[in-house]
């Protein structure tokens, strides 16, 4: 029964259209259905909601900002340089009054002149205190030197030193003293460190230095292998090789090192009773 009803009331209701636009259509007027349906299949029309004001007030601070910065940004006609003033009084981020924007603090070039290079943003913070470490530990650079690549004072492989090294950190009251001969250097930045060899009591003995350690106390080269012939005299021959551990296995060639190391004592005694006699 309400199906009929409703289509009964359907068919009226576009008769009853169909006549009043046809009777408009005659008179010039516009046609327009003022009618609606009392069933419950009818539609309302759609209201529309008005907008927020936030929308508004970030359109607004848009439209400001790219406006703003474009005249700042764009040169004038008779061919100036824009107006960077303009520009930096901009907000970093206009779209919202409670961001917080920090801005980087300018730092002096002379302060720290080996960190602040071209990519400066890409390097981390240990170039400086690797360069803090080593002003400490070698403020005159003399040891760096005896271990750098392109320093014309670099200690060769196969040289014989003599290093220092203090008993106590704290103190500094005695030291003791290693001889023997330069094996390998690792050059890893503060943790540099090197390899002496040396034969004991017919034992031999290895001993691994730290460069930078503030037990170390001084290197003395007693003789640098930089001799470019096999019998040259009073020199020791370049190594063709940057780590000599092969002198593991043949330790004949470590026996010529005490009488190098005894003649150099022997030297420096002289030399100080020479002096101590002149005064």
């Amino acid at each position: 029964m309400r199906g009929s009803n409703f289509s009964r009331q359907l068919v009226r209701l576009i008769a009853d259209s169909a006549s009043a636009s046809s009777s408009r259509l005659l008179n010039g007027a516009p046609t327009r259905v003022t009618q609606r349906l009392s069933s419950p299949l009818s539609i309302a029309p759609r209201k529309e909601s008005p907008s927020h004001p936030c929308v508004h007030c970030f359109q607004q601070r848009r439209s400001l900002y790219f406006t703003s910065s474009a005249r700042a940004a764009a040169p004038s006609a008779e061919g100036e340089t824009p107006d960077i003033s303009q520009a930096a009084h901009i907000p970093a981020y206009p779209f919202a009054t409670r961001v917080i924007t920090r801005a980087t603090p300018q730092v002096g070039e002379a302060s720290r002149p080996h960190v602040l290079k071209r990519h400066s943003a890409r390097r981390s913070i240990l170039p400086l205190v690797q360069n803090d470490l080593k002003g400490q530990y070698d403020p005159t650079s003399r040891m760096t030197a005896f271990f750098a690549r392109n320093s014309t004072e670099r200690i060769p492989p196969g040289s014989v030193i003599t290093v220092e090294t203090w008993t106590s950190a704290t103190t500094k009251n005695s030291f003791s003293s290693f001889s023997g001969v330069l094996l390998a250097i690792k050059r890893r930045g503060t943790a540099t460190s090197f390899l002496v060899r040396n034969i004991v009591n017919k034992l031999g003995v290895e001993v691994r230095f730290s460069l930078y350690s503030p037990l170390l106390k001084d290197i003395k080269v007693v003789q640098r292998a930089n001799g470019k012939k096999r019998n040259e005299p009073g020199k020791l021959r370049r190594a063709r090789r940057a780590k000599l551990y092969y002198l593991r296995g043949d330790e004949r060639k470590l026996t010529n090192i005490t009488s190098v190391i005894k003649r150099q004592k022997a030297e420096v005694a002289d030399a100080t009773r020479g002096v101590i006699r002149k005064r």
